[in-house]
């Protein structure tokens, strides 16, 4: 049985890019050699708004709105969250 965890990232500045970029290129690896899958089900920022999502958020697309100085709302499935401790327990 593969086993798949769920993420929620708290911050999306150069740690947390890196973090996705990395899952993105390890994902199909974790997935055969270690029979691990990931979902990110939330990301939410200071400057780029949140979204969550219980199905997982797109790693490209989050990246590509940060880069390009937009918000994250749009990748939402679930409704905003005021703050930090909702966000967590959204997700």
């Amino acid at each position: 049985m593969k086993d798949t965890y769920k993420f929620a990232l708290l911050g999306f500045g150069n740690v947390g890019q890196a973090f996705a970029r990395l899952l993105l290129v390890k994902g199909d690896e974790l997935l055969t050699q270690l029979g691990l899958n990931y979902q990110v089900v939330g990301i939410m920022t200071g400057r780029h708004g949140t979204a969550i999502n219980p199905t997982g958020i797109d790693l490209e697309s989050a990246l590509a709105v940060i880069a390009a100085g937009d918000s994250l709302d749009p990748l939402a499935a679930e409704p905003t969250p005021q703050n930090g401790s909702e966000f967590i327990r959204a997700c």
